[in-house]
């Protein structure tokens, strides 16, 4: 009699739960929707325009998704069965109970402010004429297609192209690998008539301005390096590898030995239903980047975050510390975020 794998016997249960918390929340988290742009507040952002930077939320979502994690993992098989049966009775009450529970991690939070400020200045100092949504930044829905729920992905990317059109957009500046592909290369499947323009802030950072490094090398720098970590999907299904070497252009760093097309993955998105296979994803790829000595990472991906903190957290490597890339480039133009 063959072995059951229980991690993933429970993945339609999950589904079920994931599904049911996004028709009730907009997102498949039970987070608030102040948490998309409170990162924004004291900017002074323009609001609205023909070009926007649109975040999905996903960088600051998944400053719950460790605690989703938790709870399944406190749950148990049957503790996430029992769930299933409760959403199908009461679908609101459950969600609410969700919430409660899924509280998001202070340092992810502050990760992902960081990072999203860090954009919006670097977009800044390129010249480059944005404004913002503020509430009305929402989810982007990618987490529902990348799990197979085709039906709710499609009904909220509706909602999603509805809002931006009502409100002139017309060019959307993306933040993250997993928002640009799934609103290049997924709505316009799903959307009917979607036109907006869609670009990587990477891809338009330094092309009206000039940001350059104006910080010296120095001893210490050379001998910790940083380690830099690809996303899967900014590198394969985007394309975008000369995009990040060229924004990184003035960063000194160790490439690991699978890089660029060859990156290993981080383990996501699936460690909302399936943790343990995840985090033995993310293991591999956290031992070959401890491997080469450094002791910081730069990663382009809030899901490469989340995972990859979790792995060097299991492995015991608490001396490794990660960064975004937009706060690397940041800080080595000399700003801060």
């Amino acid at each position: 009699m063959k072995s059951r794998n229980h991690d993933t016997d429970i993945v339609p249960a999950q589904l079920a739960i994931v599904e049911t918390i996004s028709r009730i929340y907009g997102n498949p988290l039970a987070a608030p929707n102040s948490v998309c742009y409170e990162w924004a507040k004291d900017l002074g952002l323009r609001r609205g325009g023909e070009t926007v930077l649109y975040t999905g939320c996903l960088y600051q979502l998944m400053a719950y998704a460790d605690s989703l994690v938790d709870m399944y993992e406190r749950l148990g098989d049957w503790g996430v069965r029992i769930s299933r049966l409760f959403t199908s009775i009461s679908p609101k009450l459950f969600s609410w109970f969700a919430s409660k529970l899924v509280k998001p991690d202070k340092k992810i939070l502050d990760y992902s402010s960081r990072t999203l400020r860090s954009i919006a200045k670097l977009l800044r100092a390129s010249g480059v004429d944005f404004g913002y949504l503020y509430e009305k930044d929402l989810y982007s829905g990618i987490y529902l297609y990348e799990l197979g729920l085709e039906d709710l992905f499609a009904q909220h990317a509706a909602i999603v192209y509805k809002q931006l059109v009502g409100e002139g957009v017309k060019r959307i500046i993306t933040v993250d690998p997993h928002t640009t592909y799934v609103l290049r290369e997924i709505y316009p499947r799903y959307v009917e008539g979607f036109e907006i323009e869609v670009k990587h802030y990477l891809e338009l950072i330094g092309v009206k301005g000039n940001i350059t490094s104006n910080k010296a090398f120095t001893i210490s720098d050379r001998v910790k390096l940083p380690v830099i970590h690809d996303s899967c999907y900014m590198v394969r299904k985007l394309g975008l590898y000369d995009a990040t070497r060229n924004a990184a252009k003035n960063i000194r760093y160790i490439e690991p030995k699978n890089s660029g097309v060859k990156t290993l993955c981080c383990g996501g998105p699936i460690e909302g239903i399936s943790p343990k296979l995840a985090l033995r994803i993310a293991t591999k790829r956290a031992k070959e980047l401890a491997s080469t000595g450094s002791d910081r990472v730069i990663v382009m991906c809030p899901i490469c975050f989340t995972n990859l903190e979790r792995a060097f957290n299991m492995l015991g490597y608490k001396n490794i510390s990660i960064t975004d890339l937009a706060e690397e480039i940041l800080s080595r133009a000399g700003g801060d975020s």
